[in-house]
């Protein structure tokens, strides 16, 4: 994003992605918006110091990593439990696995089931720590049927709470994959929702 200078930037994100982009709105002040789907916050609440520390922690680290640095260690895992290779699985259920051969297994998608984990000496990613400091127009949409664990939506909404922008909270069915099923209902709702708030910045 080193060569992007609109001021009218909004960061999507899904699932990992969703907690992710919490980190991009709140250290790079050209963000002007955040839709987090199905964010994973984590399965326990964290809550934020209060003499802020920890906030000053993740900062630095956006700020001063080198990533370029060796890695203190990698792990090869599956991301569903699908037969490509002996690696333990990331998220080990039906839906995972059905959502891996529907629509990451596509011919000439470039979607593995087989990645890489990379850990660095860094500090915890904790959503909840950056939440309450947000301070970008937010739009979560939560299944809350999600059964990805790190995906709580229960954490979603404490986290969410606790954001000080303006915000909307949107309540959907289908579970962690569902809204990205393209032509499903929960899809359509979540694309109209996303068009609605995006139409609604000013």
């Amino acid at each position: 994003m080193e060569d992007l200078t609109s001021e009218q930037i909004v960061v999507w994100g899904e699932s990992l992605g969703g907690a992710t982009i919490h980190f991009v709105a709140a250290f790079d002040d050209r963000v002007s918006a955040v839709i987090a789907h199905t964010p994973r916050c984590g399965d326990n609440y964290v809550n934020p110091e209060a003499d802020g520390h920890d906030y000053d922690a993740l900062q630095s680290f956006w700020e001063h990593a080198d990533l370029t640095d060796e890695p203190k260690f990698s792990v090869p895992l599956r991301f569903a439990d699908l037969p490509t290779s002996d690696a333990p699985v990331v998220l080990n259920f039906p839906e995972a696995a059905q959502y891996a051969q529907a629509y990451g297994m596509r011919e000439d998608s470039m979607w593995s089931n087989d990645v890489t984990l990379v850990s660095r000496d860094a500090p915890q990613l904790t959503v909840p720590i950056v939440a309450a400091q947000l301070d970008k127009p937010t739009l979560y949409l939560v299944a809350n049927d999600d059964e990805v664990a790190a995906a709580s939506p229960t954490v979603a909404r404490r986290g969410f709470d606790s954001i000080p922008a303006a915000k909307i909270w949107v309540d959907i069915t289908g579970g962690h994959f569902g809204l990205l099923y393209k032509d499903s209902d929960v899809f359509n709702q979540t694309v109209a929702t996303d068009q609605t708030f995006i139409g609604g910045l000013k």
